[in-house]
């Protein structure tokens, strides 16, 4: 005669203190119980590893250098505008101070859109300290010498939050290696560097 598998129905149930009808009843509600367990603890491991993952919004979020003795700025329009029109489109302004002025920076405006997806306005973009640069270029500065004009021009063509940030270092960088870098626990940019941020709303 087998053993009852007391390690996956309790001996209560397939013993024959409970009729048989009942005891068959009790072992389909207690495997649908433990089938639902299973899967519950299933899908909070998956809940937790997604809240818990290094996407690239988190990690964009997350950029930051509280030790940098730069000044980056970054705005839209005019400065503390922070409200905008669906189908709008509009020029940006960027520049970091607090350095020697014509000291040669590159930065990365990367965007999270009101549909969550991230991606870079400019990339790799190199500029000069003490300068305020625009997108698109409004005003033609010739630092650095080899620097062209941008025509490209940002609309916002959702309601929502649109997040901004920018990126500056003194070597030249992509988004993509700063993701792969900062996963890695590898991100090396060498001070100084900075970054500055820029909540909107769009209506």
């Amino acid at each position: 005669m087998r053993k009852p598998l007391n390690w996956l129905i309790p001996s209560a149930i397939v013993s024959g203190l409970i009729p048989r009808k009942r005891r068959v009843l009790l072992i389909i509600i207690w495997l649908i119980g433990a089938v639902i367990t299973m899967s519950l603890g299933i899908w909070l491991d998956k809940l937790w590893n997604d809240w818990t993952a290094l996407t690239p919004e988190k990690i964009l979020r997350q950029l930051h250098n509280p030790d940098t003795t730069l000044v980056a700025k970054l705005w839209i329009e005019e400065e503390g505008k922070t409200t905008f029109k669906q189908g709008e489109s509009v020029n940006f302004y960027y520049s970091v101070t607090n350095t020697l002025k014509g000291e040669y920076f590159y930065i990365n405006l990367i965007n999270i859109s009101t549909l969550g997806s991230v991606f870079p306005i400019l990339e790799n973009q190199q500029i000069c300290a003490g300068y305020a640069y625009s997108l698109p270029t409004l005003v033609k500065v010739d630092c650095p010498k080899n620097s062209k004009s941008i025509d490209e021009k940002v609309s916002f063509n959702h309601t929502g939050q649109e997040y901004f940030k920018l990126i500056i270092a003194n070597q030249p960088m992509t988004w993509k290696n700063i993701v792969n870098d900062f996963k890695n626990n590898t991100l090396q940019l060498k001070q100084p560097w900075a970054t500055v941020e820029l909540n909107v709303t769009v209506n």
